[in-house]
């Protein structure tokens, strides 16, 4: 029988180790990554469900503020607010960023609402009624990397009407 040193350990044993302790490494690793690609996706989705609300409580809190809606197309919204601004929203297909352009009489300008990170995919705005008092606001908004695996892409679909609150006290 081959003695054995009090202070050491044999191949087989240090190969045990190593194995174990690779297998540990590999977990730890596979798992950080995961728990990273998840907060990534978080982040995105968070982003994403933000900014449509965002984007949609601003158009409705405009159309209902405004003193005047009209809507050219399904996809641009011209107002005119109270102390006599204009404020059109315009949303392009080729870079489905939605804009907001200005004119309060002193200057205009042209403000982008989304960036590249999101993308607005449809944008909606119909009458819903006769009198012209009631629009319908519907807005779908996706994250901006199209490439994105399906299981990780973030979208929201959101709809409101917007009552001018003009007309309702007229």
């Amino acid at each position: 029988m081959p003695r054995r040193s009090p202070g050491g350990y044999t191949l087989v044993e240090l190969l045990v180790y190593v194995g174990i302790a690779t297998i540990a490494i590999v977990v730890f690793t596979s798992f950080m990554v995961d728990v990273s690609k998840q907060a990534a996706y978080a982040r995105i989705r968070q982003e994403v469900h933000h900014t449509g609300r965002v984007l949609l409580t601003r158009m409705i809190s405009d159309i209902r503020n405004a003193q005047s809606v009209t809507i050219t197309s399904p996809k641009e919204l011209h107002l005119v607010t109270p102390s006599g601004s204009a404020i059109r929203y315009v949303w392009n297909d080729d870079p489905a960023i939605l804009q907001a352009e200005f004119d309060d009489g002193s200057g205009s300008g042209t403000v982008p609402l989304t960036s590249s990170a999101v993308r607005v995919t449809l944008l909606d705005f119909q009458y819903r009624s006769a009198d012209t008092n009631e629009i319908s606001v519907h807005l779908r908004v996706a994250q901006g990397n199209e490439s994105a695996a399906p299981e990780r892409r973030a979208d929201i679909d959101i709809a409101s009407v917007g009552i001018r609150r003009r007309s309702l006290y007229q």
